[in-house]
C-alpha cells in the first residue's frame, strides 16, 4: 500500500512524542531483518587479517611488542622523524602515540592525525582496537612545552 522502500515518501513518526513528518521511508531506520547480511559478513570476514591474508600476531585487539615496533618504524619512516613513542595500554588493546616531526609545520590537528593514521592503517584495520592518546608536535612546539 505504501510502495517500495525507495518509492514515494509516507508519513512516519520520528519519535513517539513527535508528530508525523514527511521523511522518505528509505531514510527511516530499517529493521535488522532487512539489513544486508552480505555486507556485514564481508566486514567481519576481513577484520583481523592483513592484506596478505595472514593473521596478526596476538590476534585482533591485542597489541604485542612486535606490533608496537612495527608501528613505530612505520611512523618514523612515513613522517621522517626519529622522535616516536608508542606505548600500549595496560590491557594491550589501545596505544598512546607521541610524535615530534617537522612535517607537522603549518598543519592543523586533523591533518597531523591523518598522517599518523595513514602510516599505521594496517594495524588499525586488523590488530589495534584504538589509539587512546595522540600527541603530535612540531620541534618548536615540543621545545615550548618543556
Amino acid at each position: 500500500p505504501f510502495g517500495s522502500l525507495a518509492g514515494p515518501s509516507r508519513p512516519v513518526s520520528c519519535a513517539p512524542c513527535c508528530a508525523p513528518c514527511s521523511a522518505p521511508l528509505a531514510l527511516a531506520r530499517r529493521p535488522r531483518s532487512l539489513r544486508s547480511p552480505t555486507l556485514t559478513g564481508k566486514l567481519r570476514a576481513t577484520r583481523g587479517t592483513y592484506e596478505s591474508g595472514e593473521a596478526p600476531m596476538g590476534g585482533p585487539g591485542q597489541c604485542t611488542p612486535a606490533i608496537v615496533a612495527s608501528m613505530t618504524s612505520k611512523i618514523k619512516q612515513e613522517l621522517e622523524t626519529s622522535e616516536v613513542d608508542v606505548k600500549p595500554s595496560t590491557d594491550a588493546s589501545c596505544v598512546a602515540i607521541t610524535v615530534v616531526s617537522e612535517l607537522f609545520e603549518g598543519k592543523d590537528d586533523i591533518k597531523r592525525q591523518r598522517l599518523v593514521y595513514k602510516a599505521i592503517w594496517e594495524e588499525m584495520s586488523t590488530t589495534l582496537h584504538a589509539v587512546d592518546e595522540l600527541h603530535l608536535h612540531t620541534p618548536t612546539e615540543r621545545d615550548s612545552l618543556q
